[in-house]
């Protein structure tokens, strides 16, 4: 899911809040290295590593009463091969599962609603995806693919490949990197409780999502896929990453909570109580 809109809802509430603040709560990195005695076998000695790191940030606008702070998981997904011309032999796939959704407090009771959406497939659908799928904006599962331009396209490079940061990146479909290291972002949410100057309630953004990123032979994966990725052996993966962002407003305890498990209303339908 490459979360363009995410980004920029954060940079711009940030430029006009020059008081807010991002602060990292936690950080962690999976790395996945080819074992050099069965590579061959596999026909993957051209990759040198896969790796995920997350970030969870919680993001504070204290010059503007409305908000509270924001939370979300800021992902990078990093590929490295041997040569330049092998970076293409390799795609990654993600996978989603869970929701997002709205709730409120009416005259005492919490509303619930799941009427938050997203583009999947080409198509505008509420974000609840009840089992795991393909977490893709087109019919081409390769998560770095952007329609008419190229399945690598959305990668991302700088001069130094340790860098991950995006700002002031590169993305491959405008330059090819001069080093056979690039990277991919993900920023799923952010879960928010801000004021709704309408009804004059505060309401809560919910996310509740689980994710497996994974890395497969490129030769193993089709040009398109369904939502199910019903045409992709998913055993072939080789690595599977998990993380996840789970922060769901506690009305009563006035606070985000997490939950080792996908939110019960991500399998059923609007509701109130």
């Amino acid at each position: 899911m490459q979360t363009k809109l995410t980004s920029l809802l954060i940079t711009t509430l940030l430029s006009f809040n020059v008081m807010g603040a991002i602060d990292i709560l936690s950080t962690s990195t999976q790395r996945f290295k080819p074992n050099r005695f069965t590579c061959a076998r596999k026909g993957i000695c051209s990759l040198k590593q896969f790796a995920l790191t997350t970030y969870d940030k919680r993001i504070t606008l204290p010059s503007d009463q409305r908000y509270q702070p924001f939370y979300s998981t800021d992902v990078r997904m990093r590929v490295k091969t041997k040569t330049l011309s092998t970076l293409t032999d390799y795609g990654v796939v993600q996978y989603i599962r869970g929701c997002m959704f709205e709730s409120y407090l009416k005259d005492g009771k919490l509303i619930r609603m799941m009427n938050i959406s997203r583009t999947h497939f080409g198509e505008g659908r509420t974000f609840n995806h009840s089992g795991w799928e393909i977490d893709s904006d087109s019919s081409d599962p390769v998560y770095t693919a952007w329609e008419d331009y190229g399945r690598f396209s959305l990668y991302r490079w700088n001069k130094n490949p340790r860098s991950l940061e995006p700002q002031g990146s590169t993305y491959y479909v405008r330059e090819l990197p001069p080093h056979p290291t690039v990277f991919a972002t993900d920023m799923p949410g952010p879960a928010s409780y801000t004021y709704n100057k309408y009804d004059q309630l505060w309401h809560a953004k919910n996310a509740s999502l689980e994710f497996q990123t994974c890395l497969f032979k490129i030769a193993d994966l089709p040009d398109l896929t369904d939502p199910t990725g019903s045409n992709i052996d998913k055993s072939k993966a080789l690595k599977c990453f998990n993380w996840e962002l789970k922060k769901v407003y506690n009305f009563k305890a006035k606070q985000f909570e997490s939950s080792s498990k996908i939110d019960p209303f991500c399998q059923q339908q609007n509701e109130s109580r």
